[in-house]
């Protein structure tokens, strides 16, 4: 008898919950109160921080120092819970610091794959290869938000690679590095902390754009070839973090 009026309990309250809750849940405000709501902001921050980068030409390390203070402060803040609940001070801005300075190392590993020759649609090749990849795996996981994110960044990257090659243009807007990196760096985050993705695969994922910058041979000279070569690069290590976030993921079975 008791156990079933504190099922019917639970079922009330939940049902108030979800009265109180429904149509809210894609609500960003700001600040944020949920680590993924972040993950919109981190985009409005990478799109900003290129267009300031685009029209204030700066030395080299300022654009550096500055970006690598952006990234700390977009890592704390994903990882607030982190701090409130896990980890004591010094071991949580030691886990931030180092995700920064990866964070803002992805950053240069994009940012060179843009410079290169046909470096826009390459770098657009790359990243819808390695979001979808993302996708696949948080899904795996058991973040079907998160998986539903990371498609959403799939159908732009590839949209803007199909733009690129598909209109002929004297030169293709750059800039597109710093909110890539953000918003993946977010994803992975937030599928490795409060997720199940493998910390393995979010380091592959994060490791896949270095891959890309490989010499691709002398016999290589035609773009198109050179664009095949990068992009089947980067799907290697996003095959085997699938792969492993695949093994790791929790049973179906109820």
């Amino acid at each position: 008898m008791e156990k079933r009026e504190s099922l019917c309990r639970c079922d009330r309250d939940r049902r108030r919950l979800y009265r109180r809750t429904r149509g809210r849940c894609w609500l960003v405000t700001f600040p944020s109160r949920h680590a993924t709501h972040w993950l919109f902001w981190f985009a409005v921050i990478g799109v900003i921080a290129a267009a300031a980068d685009a029209l204030v030409r700066s030395k080299r390390t300022g654009r550096l120092v500055i970006w690598a203070i952006i990234c700390t402060i977009a890592c704390r803040l994903i990882l607030q819970p982190k701090f409130s609940y896990a980890w004591s001070a010094a071991e949580g801005w030691l886990c931030v610091f180092a995700i920064a300075l990866g964070v803002v190392v992805l950053t240069c590993c994009l940012d060179l794959l843009e410079r290169r020759p046909f470096g826009t649609a390459t770098l657009f090749s790359v990243a819808t290869v390695l979001c979808g990849g993302a996708c696949v795996a948080l899904i795996l996981s058991g973040s079907l938000l998160l998986g539903q994110l990371a498609c959403i960044l799939t159908a732009i990257a590839g949209t803007c690679f199909l733009l690129i090659i598909a209109v002929t243009a004297p030169f293709h807007p750059s800039g597109a590095a710093a909110p890539l990196s953000l918003v993946c760096a977010g994803l992975w985050l937030s599928g490795s902390y409060y997720a199940e993705l493998p910390a393995t695969s979010a380091l592959l994922l994060a490791l896949a754009p270095a891959i890309a910058l490989l010499p691709v041979g002398k016999k290589s000279n035609f773009q198109s070839r050179a664009l095949a070569y990068r992009t089947a690069f980067v799907a290697v290590p996003v095959a085997i973090a699938v792969v492993l976030a695949l093994h790791a993921s929790p049973p179906l079975d109820y």
